[in-house]
């Protein structure tokens, strides 16, 4: 009988062990240690072309260094998540421009994502955002991941404002950004936004091409800068505007259409096609 002693207890250890180390949102320990931010940076020289106002910058969310910082802050923290496992640059990576290297992003719980995670650069210059164009405004936008059951989690987005209340570098981040240091979600939306407004794209080699009469793309790059402009007919939403790729706002068309008898909306992901549908426009590419 003591044979089966030491299995039995060792079963019921790994048990328990598996019960209390569940990923719950009570008990997982993240570190407060203040972030370190360069109070010299400037980014909203770096987030306005040329010095101009961006388009979609609302009159009640100027851009302020200050604002733009505490978005930096959200953007990278995994408190938004329900488990705190995933912030918004889990999906939107940085040194994948922005946007995410998988075909489907990885939720908070593991799930897939039904679209892919598009890339995020110069939105300061769009007026539709996802790929269906739900909504028209960026402050409106970013806490919809955030409380999505399956990218994050958050779901009672109250719920937020308590969890980053309790900790405490982000009080004198908000104060700074909007003389309150008590989170709210309209605060926490508008910097989120902001700092999405400060991430251009200058300098890149395709900015660098604009002048050169894009000597300098390989054959590669040629042969899918024809496509974009001429078979694929990328360009006809994707313009060119101050040597910037952005989206044309002008027209929205129906983004629903039928894939073996089930409707699944523009920017689905699809076995037959890279997309299906001109990104945001329900027209089919094949």
């Amino acid at each position: 009988m003591r044979i089966y002693i030491l299995p039995i207890l060792i079963g019921l250890g790994l048990i328990l062990s598996f019960n209390f180390c569940k990923k719950e949102e009570s008990n997982i320990a993240l570190k407060s240690t203040t972030p370190i931010l360069d109070p010299s940076y400037n980014y909203v020289h770096t987030s306005r072309f040329q010095g101009q106002v961006n388009p979609n910058e609302p009159l009640d969310n100027v851009l302020t260094n200050a604002k733009i910082a505490l978005g930096r802050v959200l953007f990278y923290d995994p408190r938004l998540s329900k488990t705190s496992t995933v912030s918004c640059a889990s999906c939107h990576k940085q040194n994948f421009g922005f946007a995410d290297n998988l075909p489907k992003s990885i939720g908070f719980n593991g799930q897939l994502t039904k679209r892919n995670s598009m890339p995020i650069i110069n939105e300061r210059f769009n007026f539709s955002f996802f790929w269906d164009a739900r909504t028209r405004k960026l402050e409106e936008q970013v806490l919809m991941p955030v409380a999505d059951h399956i990218e994050m989690g958050m779901e009672d987005l109250n719920k937020l404002e308590a969890k980053l209340e309790a900790v405490n570098f982000y009080k004198p981040l908000f104060y700074d950004a909007f003389g309150y240091s008590k989170p709210t979600l309209d605060h926490i939306a508008k910097a989120l936004a902001q700092f999405i407004r400060a991430i251009p794209s200058e300098n890149s080699k395709f900015d660098q091409a604009i002048g050169l009469g894009f000597s300098n793309f390989n054959a590669q790059e040629v042969f899918g800068m024809t496509l974009f402009r001429e078979k694929a007919n990328c360009n006809s939403c994707h313009t060119i505007i101050h040597s910037l790729v952005t989206f044309n706002k002008t027209t929205l068309l129906p983004t629903n259409f039928l894939v073996n008898g089930a409707m699944t909306g523009s920017g689905y992901v699809s076995s037959t096609t890279f997309r299906r549908c001109k990104y945001r426009l329900g027209q089919s590419l094949i």
